[in-house]
């Protein structure tokens, strides 16, 4: 099993934001939504 299968999507989301130094604000803008719902995936 791959590193990458023992993470949650929510986990592998945050390490894909930080690697390109985007606050969830920043990321959320520009997927179109709002930061309170992306927070909770």
């Amino acid at each position: 099993m791959t590193s990458l299968m023992k993470t949650t999507f929510g986990e592998y989301i945050r390490e894909l934001r930080l690697e390109n130094n985007l606050t969830l604000t920043q990321l959320a803008a520009k997927l179109n939504l709002d930061s309170a719902n992306l927070s909770k995936i």
